[in-house]
């Protein structure tokens, strides 16, 4: 008997959303996030978003979001990256709803890092949520330094840019800039 009682008592255990309210989040959208039946774990990740900039309204989003995929909220540390290098919040909100927060994250943040626009980030993140083959972060960092315009970058992802096809581009770009035989045909002379 004692162990059904002690049982019941778990479950009517809520969360502890102190944090939420010391964070400064407004009462109504803790009620919000009350109603999404939130976890201590994702409190924690709630805070993390909310306390790199994501608005009340976002963080309840993201949890609805969550719980429309029978998923836990596990998202604030790339919502955190994101804005931290400067991704929009309206462009992180619709990296959730694309369902590209996760493992994709870091990668977004790399192309941003590299100095390329929300729209760079934004056309990646579209063709993985669809499912289409697109150009990995890495791959657009070194062709950033080849010095293609993002217009350029951009054409070539809608067009379906592949980390190989951006590899050639880079390789050729390469080509293109090794001294050609000028220093070799000087040195040979000289040795004459």
């Amino acid at each position: 008997m004692a162990t059904l009682l002690l049982a019941g008592c778990r479950k009517t255990q809520k969360p502890d959303e102190d944090p939420l309210y010391q964070a400064g989040m407004w009462s109504d959208t803790i009620q919000k996030l009350h109603s999404l039946d939130v976890s201590d774990t994702e409190i924690t990740e709630i805070l993390k978003a909310h306390q790199a900039g994501f608005s009340d309204d976002d963080c309840v989003e993201v949890v609805r979001l969550a719980r429309g995929r029978k998923k836990t909220f596990n998202d604030g540390d790339a919502i955190a990256g994101l804005l931290h290098v400067g991704v929009s919040e309206p462009n992180v909100l619709a990296l959730g709803r694309l369902d590209q927060l996760g493992p994709w994250a870091a990668d977004l943040q790399g192309i941003r890092l590299a100095g390329y626009s929300d729209q760079v980030v934004m056309a990646v993140a579209r063709r993985r949520a669809a499912g289409l083959a697109t150009v990995s972060g890495t791959s657009l960092v070194e062709l950033k330094n080849t010095g293609v315009s993002e217009q350029q970058v951009l054409a070539q992802i809608d067009r379906g840019l592949s980390d190989e096809q951006a590899g050639q581009m880079i390789a050729e770009h390469q080509h293109a800039e090794m001294p050609r035989g000028f220093v070799r045909k000087a040195s040979s002379k000289h040795h004459q």
